[in-house]
């Protein structure tokens, strides 16, 4: 090694004279990209810096503020960086022209609610068709002039993506290449519907099948990174996960063959006597015999077939026809509960929460990987951003690689960064001692980045030092005792109209001078008293600085607007009126409501219940992604139960529902669950993943369509449900487990190892939902506990691979 230094080194000297030994040089040191991080950095800034023409200042702060931006979004820096590259670059990535793409993308979306079949109608019952009021459907051509709109412009974004990657970097993108194969292939299919005009019955095609509706949630998936890393994470997890399923199929399988046997078919000559005893006859058949007889019949209504069977217990493996599978022939021998028991021991007990469990680690576990990859890619990027601007800064010492601070002072101000995190930015720049800038100590600056910044209110409190008035009642509307009074009052007022409204609910929103509305008018004063105290005691600047304030202030307002609408209309609730005012009953209402929603405010000043309320909030922010790909998933598998189920003739509906058999779709009348347009396909997607009654749509679409068609609802069912569902659950877990353990440190970092249990937040009118995770908005934030720090050979490596950068 020290020999083939002794060699760079003369290379160095060389490459001064002539072109030649530069690209020697070069070759060199593409030979040690995998070496030791402490040769490796030297190498990168001579293969960096040994170019004396002298960087343009602007254009390496123009290339850096791009790369810390990449950095932010956990975008790539594999584009090209040329300063008009950079100029439409920051353009593409700009808020306004990602909103317009989001809104296209969104457009196109809802276009399945507007297209034949339409949703635009007020019931999904088709009986009620010619009842209900129903929009008129779409001309020919309408939403497909939409959609082309959207589709132009969705190409126009893949070919500005070529452009900014270029065309060599854009083919090695799997999902940019599949993102324009799926725009062309959708103009393709979208010619069809324009030369035939594909509605119902207008052309010769009859109803066909428009593929470029399937397309549509690729459009929504692709632009996000975390989304196509949860599609990653889910088809990995499916393949780790397929063991349990083929021992769940094995146990439904041996349990379906068991049933066939003790639950007998009849034979064909045999006839099954369904009635009940016959109190006639005077001596009646034996209680072996009818037993015979309804256990026959028994295996011809649930055991009949292997697909009967199977269907049967999948049914009741998810407890949705739970016990009705069992009921009757447990009344005539309560032994077989032993064969269903078992199932749902080791089905539902053990198999299924086996599943859940290697749902869960799998997941977790290629999920945390992913996210260490996007992790990886932001400290390349700032990695990039740093070496950019070690370019611009010239050194007397080419093994040391170190910028100004006068270069990162310009880069923090032309780089889109976080408002919140700036200052605490300048202040590490401005700590560091001299002029320069080492790598270790700009990654320290740009990773406060990564941190969350929970101001404290008590920081920003100013007091009324002139006024001493106004001092004492800023430190009384602080004090702790003060926000017992106001959870107290709040308390009290929703306590009394819950009893005012439950003892006598007609005189109490029919008249004007009831209990109610006599209490509803002193706290109306109260109301603004309150909210003026705060105001005063802790300044304008503060008070609407905060959600918890500003929602809290929102709502006395309406409560104000409602209570001084119902003194000008109808006087002081002491006046007592003989006859019932008209509209009185709708603003006491809407007036009761606004103080329901009031009551909100307390759930923040509580730290028990703020916690469970924070992780809620906190699984909501943290989990957009997860969403779009449950979106995804819905908007699939509802065209595709339109497509089968959609075109079927309806089932029949002329007699009553009390001709049909107890539990039938019929029955219980649910024809408006039905597959006829798009809202109503999720609608009954939704019902059936939450189980309960799954089992009479399967039955009720298999009698319309065909026994196959049961494998739609399986396959949904085992998506939904098996897959999306205990993801789901993971994914709640592991967000709670992170926010507890966080709340926890961050307790003990505050009061020590005597961590004091207090009732109310220790920080008065402060949101008490702030932890260390409440400003994070994607996964990424909860899991960056388990990220590690990459090492510097591996982020030297993926630099040398930027053609344009080096």
């Amino acid at each position: 090694m020290a020999s083939l230094n002794e060699q760079l080194i003369v290379n160095e000297e060389e490459e001064e004279k002539t072109d030649k030994s530069h690209h020697i040089m070069s070759s060199m040191a593409a030979g040690l990209e995998d070496d030791s991080t402490s040769e490796a950095t030297p190498l990168l800034y001579r293969r960096v810096t040994v170019n004396h023409t002298r960087v343009d200042p602007e254009v390496a702060i123009l290339q850096a503020s791009v790369f810390i931006e990449d950095g932010i979004h956990y975008r790539s820096i594999h584009h090209k960086i040329d300063p008009l590259s950079l100029k439409f670059y920051n353009i593409y990535h700009s808020f306004l022209v990602q909103c317009f793409l989001n809104i296209t993308v969104f457009i196109i979306l809802i276009l399945a609610f507007f297209e034949y079949p339409t949703s635009l109608k007020l019931s999904s019952d088709y009986r009620y068709a010619n009842i209900t009021p129903t929009l008129r459907e779409p001309p020919c051509g309408a939403t497909e002039s939409v959609e082309i709109v959207c589709l132009v412009i969705f190409l126009i974004k893949a070919l500005i993506q070529c452009r900014l990657l270029g065309l060599k970097r854009f083919f090695k993108q799997p999902w940019l290449v599949l993102y324009f194969v799926m725009v062309v292939l959708s103009f393709f299919d979208l010619s069809i519907s324009f030369g035939f005009c594909v509605h119902s019955g207008q052309s010769s095609l009859g109803s066909t099948i428009r593929m470029r509706r399937f397309f549509r949630p690729f459009f929504f998936l692709v632009p996000s990174s975390i989304m196509k890393k949860f599609v990653k994470a889910v088809m990995r997890t499916c393949v780790q996960i397929s063991s349990v399923l083929v021992l769940l199929v094995i146990h439904l399988y041996v349990f379906a063959m068991i049933g066939m046997l003790i639950f007998p078919r009849p034979l064909p000559h045999r006839h099954v006597n369904t009635t009940d005893w016959d109190d006639n006859e005077e001596e009646p058949r034996g209680f072996l015999s009818r037993y015979g007889d309804f256990s026959d019949k028994e295996g011809q209504r649930r055991f009949k077939s292997v697909e009967d069977s199977l269907i049967s217990l999948l049914v009741f493996l998810t407890t949705a026809n739970n016990p009705d599978v069992m009921t009757q022939i447990y009344q005539y021998n309560r032994l077989s509960f032993i064969y269903f028991f078992i199932f749902l021991c080791i089905g539902l007990y053990l198999i299924l929460n086996l599943l859940t469990a290697a749902v869960y680690s799998e997941f977790r576990g290629f999920l945390e990987q992913s996210m260490q990859s996007s992790f990886v890619r932001r400290v390349v990027a700032y990695r990039a951003a740093f070496t950019v601007l070690a370019q611009c800064y010239r050194s007397n010492s080419m093994t040391d690689q170190v910028t100004s601070k006068d270069l990162v002072r310009q880069l923090l101000r032309k780089a889109k960064i976080p408002k919140n995190h700036l200052p605490a930015m300048y202040t590490a720049l401005e700590t560091e001692e001299g002029s320069s800038v080492m790598w270790t100590e700009f990654r320290v600056i740009f990773n406060i980045i990564s941190k969350d910044s929970n101001s404290r209110l008590g920081e920003d409190v100013h007091y009324y030092s002139r006024f001493k008035v106004l001092e004492i009642l800023q430190k009384l509307v602080r004090h702790n005792a003060f926000q017992y009074f106001t959870i107290c009052m709040t308390l009290i007022h929703i306590i009394i109209v819950t009893v005012e409204m439950e003892s006598d609910y007609y005189s109490v929103v029919r008249q004007t001078d009831s209990a109610l509305a006599i209490v509803n008018f002193i706290f109306f004063f109260y109301y603004i008293f309150e909210q003026l105290l705060k105001i005063i005691g802790l300044g304008g600047r503060i008070y609407f600085k905060h959600f918890l304030h500003i929602f809290e202030g929102v709502v006395t307002i309406a409560i104000v607007i409602t209570e001084i609408t119902i003194l000008a209309m109808f006087g002081h609730p002491f006046h007592h009126s003989e006859s019932e005012p008209p509209n009185y009953a709708t603003l006491i209402r809407v007036m009761n409501l606004f103080i329901v929603f009031r009551m909100l405010r307390i759930i923040p000043q509580v730290k028990s219940v703020s916690f469970v309320f924070g992780t809620m909030v906190e699984i909501v922010k943290n989990l957009r992604a997860f969403a779009g790909i449950i979106i995804v998933i819905y908007y699939l598998f509802a065209l595709l139960g339109m497509e089968i189920f959609g075109r079927n003739h309806k089932l029949e509906n002329d007699t009553s529902p009390a001709a049909y058999r107890c539990g039938t779709y019929e029955q219980l009348e649910y024809y408006s669950y039905n597959f006829h347009d798009f809202a109503a396909s999720l609608v009954i997607l939704w019902n059936i993943m939450v189980v309960n009654n799954w089992s009479v749509f399967l039955d009720a679409f298999s009698r319309s369509a065909t026994k196959w068609s049961q494998l739609y609802f399986v396959a949904w069912w085992l998506v939904a449900v098996i897959i999306i569902v205990n993801l789901f659950i993971s994914l709640v877990i592991e967000v709670f487990l992170t926010r507890w353990e966080a709340y926890h440190e961050h307790n003990k970092r505050k009061n020590g190892e005597d961590n004091r249990a207090s009732v109310v937040s220790d920080i008065p009118l402060l949101e008490s939902t702030a932890t260390p995770f409440s400003a994070g908005s994607d996964i990424r934030v909860l899991l960056r506990k388990n990220l590690t720090d990459p090492p510097e050979s591996d982020l030297l490596h993926e630099i040398h691979k930027h053609s344009d950068l080096l």
